[in-house]
C-alpha cells in the first residue's frame, strides 16, 4: 500500500459515465500485483484530496503530540518496567522500524495500541498489525503480541464527545432545534474488488462506539434543543458503495431531517486530528469547499437549516486519557 509499482503498470483514470473505478493501477508484476483492489483505490483516490490541502495534512501535527504526552505519562508511572515507542503508520516502514528497535531491547511482550477511535481489518489487521507480525516473524521471535482496544470504547473518549455536544448546544439560541450528526470516516458495506469490505470489523466497531456515545449524550444532556442523533458515514455511503442503503451519507441525512429541525451540528468524532478525510471527503459529500482557520464550516441547507461542521480537534487531554486507558488496561495483565 503506497509503494511504487515497478517496472510497468497501466493507469486508468476512470469514467463515472461507464461506472469504472475512480483510479487504479493494473500492474503486470511487482509490488501491488495480486493485492486487493481496495488498497489501490484508497491510495489513488486520496491523491486529489491531498493536493487540495497544498500537499500538507495537519494530521501528524495534531496526533503525535497526544501520543507523546501519553508516553510521558506511562513512563512516569511504570518507569523501568516498560519501554515506549511510537510509530506513524502512514509513513512507509515506520511500524517495522520501530518494532525492530523494540525487539532489539529484549522485550518480553509487545502491546500495540492504535490511536484509533474505530479499529478495522482494513487499516489494523491487514495493515499496521500485519507489519508488526511480519517484522516479528522475520526476526524469528515468538514474543506475545497484544492489540489494545480502540480508544472510541474508552470512557474518557466518550466524555470528550458529550462535552463537545454540550458546548455546541450552549452556543445556540433556545429556539434552535438540532439534529446531531456523528460522522464516521465510513467504509463500503459491500465487496470492493476481491475484498469483502462489508464484512470488515469496522462496521460493528463503528456501531458499537456510536451506541456508547449516543447513550452517554442522551443520559447527560437534557434539552429541547436536541431533537435527533444520527450516525452517518462521510464516505462510501451512496450508489454502488451502498446499494441497500445500509448507512446514511451526509446528504441522505440532510434529506431526512425532522420537520422541526432548523440546525445541524456535524461532529467528525471518529478522528482525533484533521486530515484529508475530514477536510476534503466529508466536506465534498456535504457539497462545500474549504474550511476556516478553526477547521469549521457553517452553511445553509435549503435556505432554512443552518449546518455546522465542527473541527475534530477538541478536548485533547481526554483523547490522550482514552489512549492511556486502552494501554493500561492491557498493562494490568502483566502488572496486576
Amino acid at each position: 500500500w503506497g509503494e511504487t509499482t515497478l517496472p510497468l503498470a497501466l493507469y486508468a483514470k476512470g469514467n463515472e459515465n461507464i461506472h469504472t473505478s475512480p483510479h487504479y493501477f493494473f500492474p503486470f508484476f511487482g509490488p501491488g500485483f495480486g493485492e486487493a483492489d481496495i488498497f489501490e483505490q484508497a491510495t489513488l483516490t486520496a491523491y486529489h484530496s491531498w493536493m487540495n490541502m497544498d500537499n500538507y495534512s495537519p494530521y501528524k501535527d495534531h496526533t503525535m503530540p497526544q501520543i507523546n504526552n501519553v508516553i510521558d505519562q506511562l513512563e512516569n508511572e511504570y518507569r523501568e518496567l516498560i519501554i515506549c515507542s511510537s510509530a506513524f503508520g502512514f509513513e512507509h516502514g515506520d511500524v517495522s522500524t520501530k518494532t525492530n528497535a523494540l525487539l532489539n531491547q529484549n522485550i518480553d511482550a509487545l502491546i500495540v495500541a492504535p490511536q484509533m477511535v474505530v479499529d478495522s481489518d482494513f487499516e489494523g489487521t491487514l495493515h499496521w498489525y500485519e507489519d508488526v507480525y511480519q517484522t516479528i516473524d522475520d526476526a524469528n521471535s515468538d514474543i506475545p503480541v497484544v492489540i489494545a482496544e480502540q480508544i472510541g470504547s474508552q470512557p474518557a473518549f466518550i466524555e470528550s464527545i458529550v462535552l463537545k455536544v454540550k458546548e455546541e448546544l450552549n452556543h445556540l439560541s433556545n429556539d434552535a432545534r438540532v439534529s446531531l450528526f456523528l460522522s464516521n470516516h465510513g467504509f463500503p458495506p459491500v465487496k470492493i474488488g476481491l475484498f469483502d469490505a462489508g464484512s470488515d470489523s469496522y462496521h460493528d466497531n463503528a456501531d458499537y462506539v456510536f451506541q456508547l456515545v449516543k447513550k452517554a449524550i442522551t443520559e447527560n444532556i437534557s434539552t429541547e434543543k436536541l431533537v435527533k442523533i444520527k450516525q452517518i458515514y462521510a464516505e462510501f455511503a451512496e450508489g454502488e458503495n451502498d446499494p441497500e442503503n445500509v448507512v446514511f451519507s451526509p446528504m441522505e441525512a440532510l434529506n431526512t431531517l425532522p420537520s422541526s429541525c432548523n440546525y445541524v451540528i456535524n461532529i467528525p468524532y471518529e478522528f482525533v486530528g484533521e486530515n484529508t478525510d475530514t477536510l476534503n471527503a466529508l466536506r465534498e459529500e456535504f457539497g462545500v469547499e474549504g474550511w476556516d482557520e478553526n477547521y469549521e464550516n457553517i452553511f445553509t441547507y435549503e435556505e432554512e437549516v443552518t449546518v455546522k461542521i465542527t473541527s475534530c480537534v477538541f478536548h485533547t487531554s481526554l483523547r490522550e486519557q482514552a489512549l492511556y486507558e486502552s494501554i493500561t488496561c492491557e498493562l494490568n495483565q502483566f502488572f496486576p
